[in-house]
């Protein structure tokens, strides 16, 4: 009965998301790794993505609990209503489930931000100019991506990066120098 519920056309919406973070999973314990979050991690964040993503360092969180509370929410008001009660409930259950994803993500966000630190650092950003790094991933336009390196200490940090050498872009793996930074956005300058 209830299965016959959740898959049900209005529910598509709300179960689909779910399903691909389901799949998410799944290729990661197999040992793809999907960089999903590349842009969201490495565009510079203005206007809208500024108010919706508050927690740069961690926008990818945001997204899932955001996506998962969206999904939730939607899912337990339509097995609880499993007829609409009046005209144009469907559309305020959604509604209402965007507001409530949105929520989930932010708190969780902040939860999660005060429980467990971003990243380990022990020397200043400002420090790592000069440094080589390992390209991650696939960069993305307008020449935005991410690299990592290992600081004097021996801890390994992720940073986000600006293509600024001759194109074609670093590919995974490639070897690149991070020759600024700019300390309002956090993000380095880097070329081969």
């Amino acid at each position: 009965m209830v299965l016959d519920q959740l898959l049900r056309t209005h529910n598509l919406i709300y179960l689909i998301p779910l399903g691909l973070y389901g799949l998410f999973v799944l290729l990661r314990r197999f040992g793809i790794e999907l960089d999903l979050f590349a842009a969201s991690d490495t565009a510079p964040r203005r206007g809208i993505v500024a108010l919706l993503l508050p927690n740069p360092d961690l926008s990818g969180v945001t997204l899932v609990l955001t996506l998962a509370g969206w999904a939730a929410a939607g899912l337990a008001f339509n097995l609880y209503f499993p007829e609409p009660p009046f005209r144009g409930f469907r559309w305020l259950v959604f509604g209402v489930a965007c507001g409530l994803g949105y929520a989930t993500g932010v708190i969780g966000t902040a939860l999660v931000g005060r429980l467990l630190p971003t990243e380990e650092r022990s020397v200043s950003l400002a420090d790592l100019v000069g440094q080589t790094a390992v390209s991650v991933g696939s960069w993305t336009s307008p020449r935005f991506g991410r690299a990592y390196l290992t600081d004097a200490t021996g801890n390994r940090i992720t940073v986000r990066c600006r293509w600024v050498g001759d194109l074609p872009l670093p590919r995974d793996g490639e070897r690149i120098t991070l020759v600024g930074f700019d300390p309002k956005a956090r993000v380095f300058e880097a070329m081969r």
